[in-house]
């Protein structure tokens, strides 16, 4: 079956929420097996079976559980390629996997395959904004001053289409509804960093019982490059994943 053929049909190369990093890809299908999560695999335009993940090696090849029908299992070894669907905490996982070939697990039959070199994982929402938890190493500045000196700004949290931030109320900077920052640079960790602008989309204020006033500022990225959509795709991934651990 090909996967354009599918009505879940994959999305195109420049999705931003295609991963293609190795790591990050088996620690999906990781957290898949951990859970035990249901997983569909698809044979035809309407036609599944209801499957699992039972182990990922660490190459990311997969162990998945068959299906109680004999004669479909033998139409799934056949297929070339078949698309795996999950849901992952609310995240909508689809991966082109396969051949499929016949293994065991725990002396019980199982499906055997390599690594997918791709996963497409989307957030419900379309954008799905992962607070920053204290002591994070995300890091962005903000160009203030003649000549602009990059000054760092607290981080409330981000997402794949922007971030909100704290005014620190340095004069000169302007972040009010509609105004645009050029040359703002996000670090990511040790995964790398861009450059990017961004464009205030609202800005809310909040008052503490002590009465300190502080402004979160919403903000949208400009269009981002290739590259820096597939960094905040890893470092989202990586801080969910962290967060689910701590949690777990």
């Amino acid at each position: 079956m090909s996967a354009g053929d599918h009505p879940l049909r994959l999305p195109g190369e420049h999705s931003p929420f295609w991963i293609r990093y190795p790591l990050d890809i088996r620690q999906q299908l990781r957290a898949l097996a951990k859970q035990r999560e249901r997983v569909l695999l698809w044979h035809g335009p309407e036609a599944s079976i209801v499957s699992s993940v039972l182990a990922v090696g660490n190459q990311g090849d997969l162990l998945l559980d068959v299906g109680p029908d004999a004669r479909t299992n033998e139409r799934l070894l056949g297929q070339a390629e078949v698309l795996l669907t999950a849901n992952l905490d609310g995240v909508d996982l689809q991966a082109p996997i396969g051949p499929l070939q016949r293994a065991t697990h725990d002396g019980l039959p199982a499906f055997a395959c390599a690594a997918p070199v791709r996963l497409h994982r989307l957030q419900r929402r379309e954008f799905h904004r992962m607070s920053l938890p204290a002591g994070h190493k995300v890091r962005c500045t903000l160009p203030v001053g003649t000549p602009p000196q990059p000054v760092s700004v607290e981080l409330i949290d981000l997402s794949l289409g922007g971030l909100c931030l704290v005014d620190p109320g340095w004069p000169g900077l302007l972040l009010h509804n509609g105004a645009v920052v050029h040359g703002c640079t996000l670090t990511l960790d040790a995964l790398g960093e861009f450059t990017t602008e961004l464009e205030v989309r609202h800005v809310e204020t909040q008052t503490s019982r002590s009465g300190q006033v502080r402004h979160k500022v919403g903000c949208r990225f400009g269009r981002l490059t290739a590259r820096a959509e597939q960094l905040l795709q890893r470092c989202i991934t990586q801080l969910e994943l962290d967060r689910r651990a701590l949690s777990g």
